[in-house]
């Protein structure tokens, strides 16, 4: 039982840095995009 919630907290653990750069990299290259379709429409 112990094993599992340990696993499972690794599991957060590694999906939440994971997220963080992906959400890192959208949020560098989001204000790029939004500008580029403000001035296209």
């Amino acid at each position: 039982m112990f094993w599992n919630s340990y696993c499972a907290v690794c599991a957060v653990t590694v999906h939440q840095s994971l997220a963080e750069s992906i959400l890192e990299n959208v949020w560098s290259k989001l204000p790029e995009s939004f500008c580029m379709s403000t001035a296209g429409s």
